[in-house]
């Protein structure tokens, strides 16, 4: 029975294949990153969802080496900074910042950002495992500010 979950889990989540071939571009990481795949603030998981597109984010600002979306509904935001493209790995540093019940007295606010190594799965799409911190990209919870603050290529 214990097995059977395992297995369950390994294939909803994708088992890395590889790691992705430089060079990776902004507009692929958009298209291709399955956004279920790791810890983040998307919502309620619906089954056959799992990319930006999928979950009504759209394109907000783009540079060669990062990238903005919103989801209009709700004004949820999500971005990314590349910050390392070498041949053995692709690194970006995931922010994620939402405000719940913002006509509230006491709206609830997150601002998350986590250093994330993208690989592929065997379903296609890009899938993203939490690193450990590092210099370019330090991850937290909940309103710490270690996000890169110039966002550019």
């Amino acid at each position: 029975m214990r097995m059977m979950a395992v297995a369950a889990i390994l294939f909803s989540t994708g088992v890395p294949s590889a790691p992705i071939e430089p060079p990776a571009t902004v507009d692929d990481i958009v298209k291709k990153l399955d956004i279920t795949s790791f810890a983040n603030m998307v919502g309620r998981l619906v089954p056959g969802r799992r990319t930006f597109a999928d979950y009504g984010f759209v394109l907000r600002t783009r540079s060669q080496k990062s990238a903005e979306l919103i989801r209009t509904a709700d004004g949820h935001k999500k971005s990314f900074v590349i910050t390392s493209d070498r041949k053995s790995r692709l690194t970006i540093c995931f922010r994620d910042q939402f405000v719940r019940a913002a006509g509230s007295a006491s709206p609830i606010r997150a601002d998350i950002t986590s250093n994330l190594v993208i690989s592929t799965s065997a379903r296609g799409l890009w899938i993203a495992q939490e690193a450990a911190s590092d210099l370019r990209c330090r991850n937290s919870r909940f309103g710490d500010k270690h996000y890169p603050r110039t966002v550019g290529g």
